[in-house]
Order: structure tokens, then sequence, then C-alpha cells
């Protein structure tokens, strides 16, 4: 708790101005990108591995690259988590 603060008088008064045109035009460039990054073209050999690793995702219910050994083999969760909270990564280094 920070020293001296009074919580039940504290008070956050934020508003966000919605008609903003410079936050529209962030919004506009956020959906841009993001509909380029859905539909990104990537060569065959890339897409397989990532159907491989996505498969192993939603089986492992990890994200790809927490879900596989340095063998490029599936881990299991448990051994994901154990490494992350030994602040190893997935191939055995640091993460």
């Amino acid at each position: 708790m920070v020293p001296g603060m009074n919580w039940e008088r504290f008070t956050y008064d934020y508003h966000l101005d919605l008609t903003s045109r410079a936050l529209r035009g962030h919004l506009i460039t956020i959906e841009a990108y993001k509909e380029a990054a859905l539909n990104l073209v990537l060569p065959p050999e890339w897409r397989s591995q990532l159907d491989k690793l996505n498969r192993v995702r939603v089986v492992h219910g990890t994200t790809a690259l927490e879900g596989m050994g340095g063998s490029g083999q599936p881990r299991r969760p448990q051994e994901a988590r154990r490494l992350r909270a030994q602040g190893t990564g997935p191939s055995g280094g640091p993460s």
C-alpha cells in the first residue's frame, strides 16, 4: 500500500473523446494492420510448420513455443510451466 494514500477518497476521472479525429485515424490504422496480419502470404513450408504448431497448441493447451521441447516434440503443459518458473525458455536456454 502506498504510504499516506487514502483509498476511500481516491477518485479517477477519465474521459475518452471518441469523436477525436486522431483516435479515428489510429483505429483505422490498427484495423488495416490487423487485416494485413490475418492475410499474410506465407511460403508452403512455413504454413505447414505453423499448422503443426497450432495443432500442438490446441491439444496441449499451450502456446506453440511453450508446447514444444528442444527436439521439436510436444511437451507436457506441466513441464512448460515448470521451465517458465525456472526462467528457462522452450529450448532449455533463457527465455
